[in-house]
């Protein structure tokens, strides 16, 4: 049995009224010099206690501002995102390498780090939050292992609200350092079980290699000597205890939160976390203190200690093909974002679709527009509709400026010039000036009354001049 501090805390009291009574009887001299020894350690613990609450409040304050100023990052997979373990293990170690320094971290506190998951209105959102001075560094480590996701700078996740619990190791102790379950993903199978309104919020931040390693120790020894020695799974538990634990890992501390405004859809959840998760350690849950949701940083006690690769499992984004992934809201193929300036200038060729980004006119400059090009799809695609679009701008600019582009339309179905000039009737009626002057129809399939075009005519010039 290892000590720890309140076995010495024990010890020492008992020490020190044992030193007291040997002191006024066997000693009474001894005993001025005992009770002076007493007033300073007195006063000596008061000062502990006073500076002990100074400091506690102080590191409160600076987690309640630490929290304010936390910066969020929206995460938008794509239809085609894949879940692959050892690149995710990879993020994972990115993430956990992002620690302060233990002096930052006596003055600042713990770098805590958030992946929120929420089922909005429009679908499953996906969330990232990071003190202000690892935000970037966060959202390298998900590009770098995801370069065909977006990520947008948000201000902050949606509130959580409903009836919420804490997942927690069913094993403590000796035990704790029993395997989860990793290599493949359990945030799908919370993902299947979420409706609207419900949310995953996972806290994690780089833990103790050396206390991981005792727990370890301590779960090995367990399943050799102790009570599972002669359990039939004994052999299989050792060898999971060492194959979690290599010297590789990176071990992160990590709360685990489930919440809904449903309780049967929370239960929901739960079931499919402790079915997916669990290991050879097992997932509890545990019911909140009244005041645990205000506190600006999550309690010991409801804390995991994981490895990469566990934690990989959990945090990671959806694959694009799962079924549970279907409310996942998420880039289709083709569709990706624009900046304020990029293609904002120039004709009108259609509008942004993206899940997320404000609707906007898609735009190529004139000079783009004006090089060989070719508008191609099948039938249905909108080949008519993007043109009609790009000519109904077109006609936008030349009615308000004069030397703005032309163009010439032919038209063999006969369709869309009709439509053009449908349009420039209805402007005309809205009260737009049309220079009819310089709009010219031509009708070239009109048998009766056909246009005379005769290929063989010259007005003087000569034949090669006329040829080119």
């Amino acid at each position: 049995r290892e000590w720890d501090i309140g076995d010495w805390i024990m010890i020492g009291g008992v020490g020190l009224i044992g030193a007291h009574i040997l002191g006024s009887i066997a000693f009474p001299k001894a005993k001025a010099i005992f009770s002076t020894a007493l007033e300073v350690a007195g006063t000596a613990a008061q000062i502990g206690v006073t500076g002990g609450a100074l400091y506690a409040g102080y590191r409160l304050m600076a987690a309640r501002k630490a929290q304010d100023e936390m910066e969020t990052i929206r995460l938008l997979p794509r239809v085609s995102t894949e879940y692959d373990p050892a690149k995710i293990r990879q993020l994972i170690g990115q993430l956990a390498g992002l620690r302060r320094s233990q002096l930052q971290r006596f003055l600042r506190g713990r770098e805590w780090m958030r992946f929120v998951v929420v089922h909005e209105d429009e679908g499953i959102a996906i969330y990232v939050s990071a003190p202000q001075d690892r935000i970037r560094a966060v959202a390298a480590a998900w590009r770098s292992v995801y370069p065909e996701a977006e990520i947008h700078l948000v201000e902050g996740f949606p509130e959580l609200n409903g009836y919420f619990t804490y997942a927690v190791p069913f094993l403590r102790g000796d035990m704790a350092g029993l395997p989860f379950q990793a290599g493949k993903s359990s945030l799908v199978d919370v993902l299947a079980h979420m409706e609207p309104g419900a949310w995953l919020d996972i806290q994690f931040s780089a833990g103790s290699w050396r206390k991981l390693q005792k727990q370890t120790a301590k779960a090995a020894r367990i399943v050799q000597v102790g009570a599972w020695a002669d359990d039939p799974d004994s052999r299989a538990r050792k060898k999971s205890i060492y194959n979690r634990f290599t010297g590789r890992e990176a071990p992160l501390d990590v709360t685990i939160t489930l919440g809904s405004p449903n309780p049967g859809t929370l239960q929901s959840m739960a079931v499919g976390l402790s079915a997916s998760f669990s290991g050879d350690n097992k997932v509890g849950f545990r019911n909140p203190w009244p005041f645990e949701k205000s506190l600006p940083f999550p309690l010991p006690s409801r804390q995991f200690l994981l490895t990469s690769e566990e934690v990989g499992s959990l945090i990671h984004l959806p694959p694009g093909d799962h079924p549970a992934a279907a409310a996942v809201v998420k880039l289709e193929e083709g569709e990706q974002s624009l900046g304020e300036d990029e293609l904002a200038e120039g004709i009108a060729i259609g509008r942004l679709k993206h899940p997320i980004l404000p609707d906007r006119v898609v735009r190529i400059t004139i000079s783009q527009l004006s090089r060989h090009w070719i508008l191609s799809g099948k039938t249905g695609s909108g080949k008519s509709s993007t043109l009609l679009t790009i000519i109904d701008d077109m006609i936008d600019q030349w009615l308000e400026n004069p030397n703005a582009p032309a163009f010439t339309k032919f038209d063999p179905a006969g369709e869309t010039v009709l439509i053009i000039l449908s349009r420039l009737l209805k402007k005309e009626k809205e009260g737009k000036k049309i220079p009819w002057e310089k709009v010219h129809y031509f009708y070239l399939g009109h048998s009766q009354y056909p246009i005379g075009l005769n290929l063989l005519h010259r007005d003087g010039r000569p034949v090669d001049q006329i040829a080119k």
